[in-house]
């Protein structure tokens, strides 16, 4: 006999033993099915997570593979292109930048933020003449990018070996 036992009151019905291993392998596949396209989301939130706190720590390498996941995860992602524009502009790879400051732009990004972080780039590339008077109000005003400006403004303006000002800013 190779097919289901069954019982001597019911025969022809499998014992519940059998049917009770079948409905615990449906849910399991079933659990396992929405744990996997639920898991994206989450996924996507802690990567970006981690490549925001990594490049706020300066660990470049560790935040351009979080964000390689982002974007493989989820390749129209916003925050993912500007941070890695964000990413780019501190590698000095200013190509790529734009790549993903336009990319962010298409993707739904704040257009006030891309700016920004354009103004970020001259700053770092001590174009201050090209910011038109902005390289004060990104210090004054630099709300959640506060470290970012001041980091920026401080990389351009040792560039172009304004030692004494710089120290005015650290």
């Amino acid at each position: 006999m190779t097919g289901p036992s069954t019982t001597a009151e019911n025969p022809g019905k499998p014992d519940s033993e059998t049917t009770r291993r079948k409905r615990w392998m449906a849910v399991m596949i079933l659990g396992l099915v929405i744990a996997l396209f639920g898991a994206r989301p989450a996924l996507v939130s802690y990567h970006l997570w981690q490549a925001g706190e990594k490049l706020r720590q300066h660990h470049t390498p560790l935040a351009e593979l979080h964000l390689a996941r982002v974007l493989e995860l989820d390749p129209q992602n916003a925050k993912g292109h500007f941070l890695f524009a964000r990413l780019r502009r501190k590698q000095g790879s200013f190509d790529g930048m734009h790549e993903h400051l336009e990319a962010a732009l298409k993707a739904g990004f704040s257009v006030e933020r891309l700016d920004r972080e354009q103004q970020f780039l001259l700053a770092q590339t001590g174009q201050f003449r090209d910011l038109k008077g902005f390289a004060g109000e990104l210090l004054i005003d630099a709300g959640e990018d506060g470290p970012e400006a001041c980091e920026a403004v401080v990389n351009g303006m040792m560039l172009t070996y304004q030692l004494s000002a710089a120290s005015g800013v650290i």
